[in-house]
């Protein structure tokens, strides 16, 4: 590589790295770097304030970036999504799926998170290889979800004005989200007062992240909110095919199942030479069948923030490269 290490000092968290005179690509620009390591994004940023680093990476943008730096919003590949359990009672329907999507106050949503992401469409992120024929945005549309769980038998049987199961139950949904990531349980809450506004008995109900993993993997849940980051990776079959639902570390989350899905996924790893034009096509498949089945609610592409020191040049992040991807091209001044 175009650097290697001179120096570790695991007790001080931090890294000096010096340019490799022996590296394929030639000398890097840079002649050395050190590396820090924080417990905390919070005193990371004390350090960045106190101009003890020229760049730093983000999970939100500073306000206002320190004198001296310039804040870069970078696309990211986490994707926010409302996680349906498909083996739950009820929610084993896809009309009411479908329905909860259409409940979903998008347009509320994307005011709370302007600046912080991009709402999703579908599964892939915009520049993805594969998302070369995106579904549509879901609508926010309440009466058509109102219609489609009366259709479904989820009316208000006693008169208390929330919708009742057809053995004559209340309906409740619980929204499971971690307690402590604040942009997720805002979107717990709205997508409680969602539902609320169509008649669902709903809540936002604040765990800690081991509990909803456990619950998720598990298949423990009625409704979940959950962050996933995507990888490069070219195969999705863990978060999508139904051998992965009950799998030892399967990300089938939503215990999602449908057999031309699982096709489509194994045809996808069989394509000659990896072929992207052919995959592409066939994720092309993969993500129109999922806006019809709905085992999921796409919500949001969350971005990444960059913060650098001026005249730090060559960085050219993306979605799913880290800013060190061009290491050897990063330099000062020039």
């Amino acid at each position: 590589g175009p650097f290697a290490i001179e120096a570790w000092d695991a007790k001080a968290g931090r890294l000096r790295l010096t340019a490799n005179p022996k590296a394929a690509t030639g000398l890097p620009r840079l002649k050395t770097i050190n590396v820090r390591f924080f417990p905390t994004e919070e005193a990371a940023v004390q350090a960045l304030e106190a101009g003890e680093l020229d760049i730093l990476p983000l999970r939100r943008p500073p306000d206002p970036a320190p004198a001296g730096f310039t804040a870069l919003s970078v696309p990211g590949a986490a994707l926010t999504f409302i996680s349906f359990n498909n083996q739950a009672p009820v929610l084993q329907q896809v009309p009411v799926r479908r329905a909860l999507t259409l409940a979903l106050n998008r347009p509320r949503i994307e005011q709370m998170t302007a600046g912080n992401g991009h709402m999703a469409a579908g599964f892939l992120p915009e520049g993805h290889w594969a998302a070369t024929d995106p579904p549509a945005m879901p609508d926010y549309d309440p009466a058509a979800a109102a219609a489609m769980l009366t259709a479904a038998g989820l009316f208000d049987r006693d008169g208390d004005g929330r919708r009742d199961t057809p053995a004559g139950h209340r309906w409740e949904v619980a929204i499971r989200v971690d307690e402590r990531r604040p942009a997720e349980t805002a979107l717990a809450f709205e997508a409680a007062a969602s539902y609320r506004r169509a008649g669902i008995y709903a809540r936002a109900e604040l765990v800690p992240f081991e509990t909803l993993v456990d619950d998720l993997l598990t298949h423990d849940y009625q409704v979940a909110i959950y962050t996933l980051p995507l990888p490069v990776t070219f195969d999705y079959r863990p978060w999508w095919h139904s051998g992965q639902i009950e799998a030892d570390f399967g990300l089938n989350l939503t215990a999602y199942s449908r057999p031309a899905v699982d096709d489509w996924l194994a045809e996808a790893n069989r394509v000659p030479a990896c072929a992207a034009p052919e995959r592409g096509q066939l994720y092309g498949e993969i993500q129109a069948q999922l806006a019809t089945d709905a085992p999921a609610d796409f919500v949001l592409f969350a971005d990444t923030f960059l913060v650098a020191r001026n005249g730090l040049t060559g960085l050219k992040p993306g979605p799913f490269a880290p800013f060190t991807w061009n290491i050897a091209d990063l330099s000062f001044g020039h």
